[in-house]
């Protein structure tokens, strides 16, 4: 365990003017002494703003420090009863299986086809919005980290998305199917 220390008079000097999590930077007014907070985002910026009291406040940002944990299938199943069943009678094992394999052939296609289509001019033959809305390039302003959105390989979703692509598989593939009849036996 390690030893705690108490901080230095520059750290404390820090500590009372500007605070720092993992999503957020928090800065108070030398001034008014009012705290304002601001959201940090894929990369470093400058942020400039006017207190409520007048004065001027401009602070570097820093960039958010992404760590992506992608589970394995087993881990997800471990956290999981494979043998609990669904709604529709379904093993939780069996859906997910089903899902992935889903994913693997149809689904990250679909995806990755509406992101090159998004790639269009909206005044060619293939209208899109003209350029692409989600990156998983930390330093492109589009910034998304979704695995799912960007059409990323069943092995990079983590344990969510998995568990959202799942939940889609089955409600469109098991659920309505099973409510609505088979149209091909005229159900």
């Amino acid at each position: 365990m390690e030893k705690l220390t108490p901080l230095t008079p520059a750290q404390q000097d820090e500590f009372d003017s500007r605070r720092q999590s993992g999503s957020v930077i928090q800065t108070r007014c030398k001034a008014c002494n009012a705290w304002w907070e601001t959201a940090r985002m894929s990369r470093t910026f400058i942020e400039t703003f006017n207190c409520d009291c007048g004065e001027k406040i401009t602070l570097e940002v820093p960039a958010v420090d992404f760590k992506l944990i992608t589970p394995t299938d087993d881990q997800v199943l471990s956290l999981l009863d494979g043998d609990a069943k669904l709604d529709t009678g379904m093993k939780v094992t069996e859906a997910l299986g089903r899902a992935s394999a889903w994913w693997g052939k149809t689904g990250r296609k679909e995806m990755k086809s509406h992101a090159k289509r998004h790639k269009h001019s909206p005044t060619s033959t293939t209208p899109g919005l003209g350029g692409a809305f989600a990156s998983l390039d930390p330093d492109s302003d589009n910034f998304m980290p979704s695995a799912i959105i960007n059409g990323e390989p069943w092995d990079q979703l983590d344990k969510r998305e998995k568990l959202l692509v799942v939940k889609v598989w089955h409600h469109f593939h098991i659920r309505v199917p099973d409510m609505l009849g088979d149209p091909e036996q005229g159900a």
